[in-house]
């Protein structure tokens, strides 16, 4: 895939140049929007997408997945891998931590009646970075960072006085690190398209879509998809995600 894009790297340029141009153009003419002049370099432009395409197919794509975790979960998704979310899922976790004393049999109820588990845009299904300057976005991860359960649990109970201590005082930040297949891989466009995206930016090659890309998958991770699990003490972590930057650094 490199090779063909370097070899056809002027007229790719000289795409986006000329997509950027019109692009601009529409904002005044309306016209332009309706009936968009042709490309010249369309074809090359094509020809990367589906080189891309073709070449990605069957392989696996690196992703970052941030969160909190307890240390016997650290140690879980080392020997199982990452279950997709559910409400039994999370009922799981939260008697796991009970039974290890980090949670009182009311506090656990409490998380339990209160959670975004069964929602269809959360259900099934974990999300992942694709990129690694995607990790330094404070707005983006802090919150995964900072509260244990995710998304389906600090939604609702961040701003509780009880809960919202409660969750972010268990567990540690931890990015889990896997090797997905490109092919169970949502991130709204192809990915192929993303890397030729990330491809063209390192050239300084502006691309119509930004080169950061976050999707998620619909299938269990299994352990041996898992490479690694970096933990917030592990150099690479403020490596990853340069917090010791952020208004508040982890903890």
């Amino acid at each position: 895939m490199l090779r063909g894009l370097d070899a056809h790297r002027q007229a790719l340029a000289d795409f986006q140049i000329k997509r950027a141009r019109i692009d601009r153009a529409a904002d005044d003419d309306v016209i332009l929007r309706i009936n968009r002049p042709s490309n010249p370099d369309q074809a090359a432009w094509d020809a990367a997408l589906a080189l891309a395409k073709h070449t990605t197919a069957s392989g696996h794509l690196l992703g970052f997945h941030a969160t909190r975790l307890m240390d016997h979960e650290v140690e879980e998704i080392r020997r199982c891998g990452l279950e997709l979310l559910s409400v039994d899922l999370l009922q799981r976790r939260l008697v796991a931590a009970q039974s290890l004393g980090a949670l009182r049999a009311e506090q656990t109820a409490r998380l339990l009646a209160r959670h975004q588990a069964a929602d269809d845009n959360r259900s099934r299904m974990t999300a992942f970075a694709f990129t690694r300057e995607q990790l330094k976005s404070q707005s983006d991860f802090e919150r995964l960072f900072r509260s244990w359960g995710g998304e389906a649990h600090y939604n609702s109970h961040e701003d509780d006085e009880e809960t919202g201590p409660l969750l972010r005082s268990l567990g540690t930040p931890c990015i889990v690190v896997a090797a997905l297949r490109v092919a169970d891989v949502e991130t709204h466009m192809e990915v192929g398209h993303r890397l030729v995206n990330i491809w063209c930016a390192g050239r300084d090659i502006v691309p119509e879509h930004e080169p950061l890309f976050g999707g998620k998958v619909r299938v269990h991770m299994p352990g041996e998809s898992i490479l690694k699990i970096i933990r917030l003490d592990d150099p690479e972590f403020v490596a990853l995600t340069k917090h010791d930057k952020w208004r508040r650094p982890l903890s």
